[in-house]
């Protein structure tokens, strides 16, 4: 199973959220059923990757706000040679105008 990003966080005192990115949604979910990992139902999110430069992520960000969406949070890494990726997620009903905004391809997020 391959998964594009992974994101672990406290949410309370011995509880914590993995927001798990498979590149596979539907072999993801299949493969968490066997071997019995709770999953529940998936969220969307953005995963944007690209040459890093400066101004990189400014440029991505403006797109979205020139549209009025607000980023309800983010994760971004330097992934080596001179690369970049980003975790991106925006409220549900903005969902539609940001992948416009975009340029992107939907796909489902799933965590566990």
């Amino acid at each position: 199973m391959n998964l594009l990003a992974i994101l672990a966080f406290p949410v309370e005192p011995g509880r914590t959220q993995v927001d798990l990115v498979p590149e596979d949604p539907d072999s993801f979910v299949k493969i968490a059923r066997r071997i019995g990992l709770a999953i529940h139902e998936p969220k969307m999110a953005f995963l944007i990757q690209g040459t890093d430069r400066a101004g990189a992520m400014a440029d991505v960000l403006a797109r979205l706000g020139s549209e009025g969406i607000n980023v309800r949070a983010s994760c971004g890494v330097a992934s080596g040679g001179n690369r970049y990726g980003i975790l991106l997620w925006v409220s549900p009903a903005d969902v539609q105008a940001a992948a416009g905004a975009l340029g992107a391809q939907m796909a489902a997020h799933h965590h566990a």
